[in-house]
């Protein structure tokens, strides 16, 4: 079975709490309704721009139509849990192409990989890669015939992925976007990274380096504003009590990304953080306390 690195969901938190981080604790609602991706209902862009560098595979035939139909099947997954939950959620899936053709864009990652791209001091690999993601929103515009130039709402950042972003919202008429960079690393060992979670500062987005569903799925909720239930090797903080998040809810898409979709859920804690239900059992209050995670991950609380 393919081994994953987890996920870098809290380093991506220090950028956004960095005021925070000389306090011990952190709220995970901290994250909820804030940014591009508030809440996940209404009408939403899921936009995927895939990524050649000379360290993944090439994106050709089997490879591209894989990953668009693994997309669509997490986008699916999605709305038919909303469905079930009476949230109002349509997601659009669409992609990048120039002149109605499919077309990768070249840009090598600060470093050989995701993973090895993040091992650099935290603040330090998370700039690169927002720097890296904005030259790669830069020549979509370009692609797609806009300015780079455009003005922006006040409170907006200034940056091209907020440019860019803003772009999809008016073509294709949506209330948010979710941008994901798509790497082709299916067959290679590297990390899925959801970047600006909770941040004020710029566009959140996700840059995946497999094909697999779940992970997909996990990504985008995590856009809006669900925690990771899972230990990070990479992470700065982490949920305090893991261990009674992942006996609550085992099939947590938050908790489980190694299973298929078609046997996980959202579990009433990540329904709460992505704004499909404005009230949580006082049981699981505990969940939104957020400590400096433990790098050996031996001591996961349990609470009682």
């Amino acid at each position: 079975m393919r081994k994953f690195i987890p996920i870098l969901l809290v380093s991506i938190i220090v950028l956004a709490l960095s005021s925070c981080f000389l306090a011990k604790r952190v709220d995970t609602r901290w994250a909820m309704n804030r940014n591009e991706c508030k809440k996940l209902k209404g009408e939403v862009l899921v936009y995927t721009i895939f990524v050649d560098s000379k360290t993944s595979k090439p994106w050709v035939g089997y490879d591209i139509q894989s990953a668009v139909d693994s997309v669509q099947y997490a986008v699916d997954w999605i709305k038919e849990k909303a469905n079930a939950e009476g949230v109002p959620l349509n997601i659009q899936f669409d992609y990048y192409q120039s002149n109605k053709k499919f077309v990768p864009l070249k840009k090598e990652l600060p470093d050989k990989s995701l993973y090895k791209s993040f091992t650099l001091e935290v603040k330090d690999g998370t700039d690169k890669i927002n720097k890296w993601a904005n030259a790669l929103a830069k020549k979509v515009m370009v692609g797609m015939g806009s300015s780079a130039t455009e003005k922006l709402p006040p409170g907006i950042p200034k940056s091209n992925l907020s440019k860019l972003v803003s772009k999809l919202k008016k073509k294709y008429q949506v209330d948010c976007v979710v941008l994901l960079f798509m790497m082709n690393n299916y067959y290679i060992q590297d990390a899925y990274v959801t970047c600006n979670y909770g941040s004020d500062d710029e566009i959140e987005y996700g840059i995946n380096s497999y094909k697999d569903p779940s992970i997909i799925a996990q990504q985008i909720i995590t856009l809006f504003g669900a925690s990771p239930l899972q230990p990070s090797s990479l992470s700065k903080m982490q949920v305090q009590y893991l261990g009674f998040a992942q006996k609550e809810f085992p099939k947590d898409i938050m908790v489980d990304y190694k299973d298929p979709l078609s046997v996980l859920e959202i579990g009433a804690y990540t329904r709460y953080l992505i704004g499909w239900t404005n009230k949580i059992d006082p049981e699981y209050e505990k969940l939104f306390i957020m400590v400096k995670s433990n790098k050996n991950h031996k001591q996961i609380k349990m609470y009682k």
